[in-house]
């Protein structure tokens, strides 16, 4: 069943020598390696692509984190400014001059990647949006300048997302990058901006020596928030570099640190201006140590964005290590699986050569060549049964060799036997034909037995027509007795002749019986010569067959030759048949002709003791009635026997008819055996001169 699936390969296949074959496997499992190569080499590539573009994120978060700083630092001071204390104004003048360079890195990086990172039309209102600020925030309220910084901060927010979004650092298979990427581009920058917030609003506050009850509730939310962004933080750390001691190890200091500056904020927060009667701390402190937690906390930021670089860097140089590595041992592949089809294919070809020369020597002729391949694949298997067909072939040839040569003797001694069969044919013939001629003898003498059988039963009527005149009148007794001896004396000369033919009619079936029985042996000698014949026939077909193509000729010449032997068998069955037939109608002859004979004596036995009464009429008539009476009697029993003899008489006439008629047949049969045995002779004359041209086509191979 699954044959049927590779039939159309191998019809293709099957039109090209081997070195075409292979180069076709060759090229298109080439192929296949060089699509999956491809296939492989570009997950690689693509995975290295992807890791770049996340380096190069990492770039653009930096810059936009500290954009990020630097304003959140200009609305704190900005505020500090706005409530009165003008000596923060050179802070920031010179806020405003760091931001525009951060600007300018922004903008060499959004060109540089093509604004794959950095929105364009974003950042381009957000530029807009800082310039308008600039121009006015000076003349409106502490508020209005938080808000209006809180704003521009949130668009930053909101752009470093879309970044670690835009270069799938969201999407990475590697837990530490996911982790640390939604810490780097969300938690952290949305942590620093809730300290930042505080500290603007801290700042206004303290500043104005009052705060609001709108104020006290939006720190405390802060508070909470920034709490709250912390735990979040360290859980996201955790779960990133729970499998790196090294970057923990590394990420643990500066996480402590930015969680005591944060404590310490909240000390302050809580002290001195949430839960204080009266704010009395200076504005400059309540700022430095909530800028102190910041950027605490901006150092752990970017920190963890150096270990996110570090892991992507190593992840890169891994993906191209196993890239090159990949490549390599495709390489190595490739030329060793080109070696290997070269080697394949001169492997298989020297195999193929080395049979096609012992199988062309064995075409020559020469069956003692042996291909003999010393490999240990198919072809081993090829090579030792082709070295087993020339073995076989071999005795073959020599069995064909030596069945010709017995073949050629046999067909010989077949003709001698045929000829001897012909002989035995005629003489069977001849016999048959005597004891055809002997059959009619015995019918004519048969023939005159009946009509001598006719004759005394005649005469015996005559006695009785005598006996009768005899009781009619006795003068004439004396005459009639001396004319009844008379008669007498003829019925046992006919009596005698009929005896006589009875005799000679048993000695003609005794005869016929010994002819029978020499049938009967000839036909024997015929059926085993027809066996012989069958065998020697059937033998020369097996030998036929055995020699393939070159002795179909010799296998027809042998089945003629076994069909005319069974021919024979059957006509020598017939004969069989017909002479039983011959023999058992000759041995119901022989007892009908006993029992005449035996009829024939009492017929003479009767008529001695007529003769004895007819010399007793003639001593004296004393007692004619009483002789005449048993003479009646006397004659009458004499004639119902004469007629049992003639009817034994006339059946044995037909049984011999019958005999002669089966005779006739039987010498038809044996000309018709005759004939067959000619053909038969003639058929094997035919076999030796097939079986002396098979010799000479066996004497080609050696």
């Amino acid at each position: 069943m699954m044959k049927r699936l590779f039939v159309p390969g191998i019809a293709v296949l099957n039109r090209f020598n081997y070195a075409v074959k292979f180069v076709l496997i060759g090229g298109l499992l080439g192929l296949i390696l060089t699509a999956a190569t491809f296939w492989i080499v570009s997950q690689l590539n693509q995975q290295i692509e992807d890791d770049q573009k996340r380096v190069e994120a990492i770039a653009a978060n930096q810059s936009v984190t500290g954009l990020i700083n630097l304003v959140q630092q200009h609305r704190g001071t900005g505020t500090i400014y706005l409530n009165g204390d003008k000596s923060v104004q050179d802070k920031l003048k010179q806020l405003e001059n760091q931001i525009g360079q951060v600007i300018l890195e922004v903008d060499e990086i959004d060109k540089k990647s093509g604004s794959t990172y950095i929105m364009s039309e974003r950042w381009s209102q957000w530029k807009k949006d800082w310039s308008g600020l600039l121009s006015k925030y000076a003349n409106g309220t502490s508020s209005e300048s938080f808000d209006s910084h809180s704003k521009l901060i949130e668009s930053l927010l909101t752009m470093l997302n879309e970044i670690g979004s835009q270069s799938g650092s969201y999407l990475s298979d590697d837990l530490m990058v996911d982790y640390m990427s939604n810490n780097v581009y969300s938690t952290a920058p949305y942590l620093i901006e809730k300290m930042g917030q505080s500290r603007g609003m801290g700042s206004g506050a303290v500043a104005a020596k009052k705060i609001t009850p709108e104020q006290q509730r939006s720190l405390t939310s802060l508070k909470a928030q920034i709490e709250v962004y912390f735990e979040r933080m360290n859980l996201e750390l955790s779960n990133a570099l729970t499998k790196d001691p090294a970057a923990s190890a590394a990420a643990k200091p500066f996480f402590d640190q930015a969680l005591g500056s944060t404590d310490t904020f909240f000390s302050m927060l809580d002290k001195d201006v949430l839960g204080a009667p009266v704010i009395t701390i200076e504005s400059q402190a309540y700022f430095n140590t909530a800028t102190d937690a910041i950027d605490r906390t901006y150092q752990l930021h970017k920190k963890e964005l150096e270990l996110l670089s570090s892991k992507l860097q190593a992840h890169i140089r891994e993906m191209k290590d196993t890239r090159t590595i990949f490549l390599a041992i495709i390489a190595i592949l490739l030329l060793a699986a080109l070696y290997g089809f070269v080697a394949f294919y001169f492997a298989v070809s020297d195999a193929v050569n080395r049979l096609k020369t012992a199988a062309q020597a064995v075409a020559d002729g020469n069956l003692n060549v042996r291909a003999d391949l010393r490999t240990r694949d198919e072809m081993h298997e090829v090579s030792v049964a082709f070295d087993a067909m020339a073995a076989n072939l071999q005795n073959v040839i020599s069995h064909i060799r030596t069945s010709s040569e017995e073949v050629a003797q046999l067909s010989g001694e077949l003709a001698a036997g045929a000829n001897q069969q012909a002989d035995a044919s005629q003489q069977t013939a001849a016999l048959i034909q005597e004891v055809a001629a002997g059959a009619e003898e015995q019918m004519a003498s048969i023939d005159e037995s009946r009509k001598a059988m006719a004759e005394m039963a005649a005469g015996v009527q005559r006695i009785a027509e005598t006996s009768s005149l005899v009781a009619e009148t006795s003068q004439d007794t004396s005459h009639l007795a001396q004319r009844g001896l008379a008669l007498v004396k003829q019925t046992i000369d006919q009596i005698n002749s009929a005896s006589n033919a009875s005799r000679e009619t048993d000695e003609a079936i005794h005869v016929l019986i010994g002819h029978s029985e020499q049938i009967s042996s000839v036909v024997d000698l015929i059926a085993s010569i027809s066996s012989q014949t069958n065998l020697l026939a059937l033998n020369a077909s097996i030998e036929a067959a055995r020699a393939g193509e070159q002795g179909k000729g010799f296998a027809v010449v042998a089945g003629e030759v076994r069909k005319l032997a069974e021919q024979t068998q059957q006509s020598v069955q017939q004969i069989a048949e017909l002479v039983h037939a011959i023999q058992s109608h000759s041995a119901t002859a022989n007892d009908v002709t006993s029992k005449g004979m035996v009829e024939v004596a009492r017929g003479v036995e009767s008529v001695r003791q007529t003769v004895e009464l007819f010399e007793a009429i003639l001593e004296g008539t004393k007692d004619v009635s009483g002789q005449v009476e048993e003479a009646a009697t006397v004659s009458e029993q004499m004639s119902a026997g004469t007629e049992e003899i003639l009817a034994f008489t006339e059946e044995l006439a037909r049984i011999s008819s019958h005999a002669a008629d089966q005779a006739q047949g039987v010498a038809a049969a044996t000309e018709e055996q005759l004939a067959q045995t000619e053909t038969f002779s003639e058929m094997a004359h035919r076999l030796g001169t097939m079986s002396g041209e098979l010799q000479r086509m066996i004497q080609h191979f050696k």
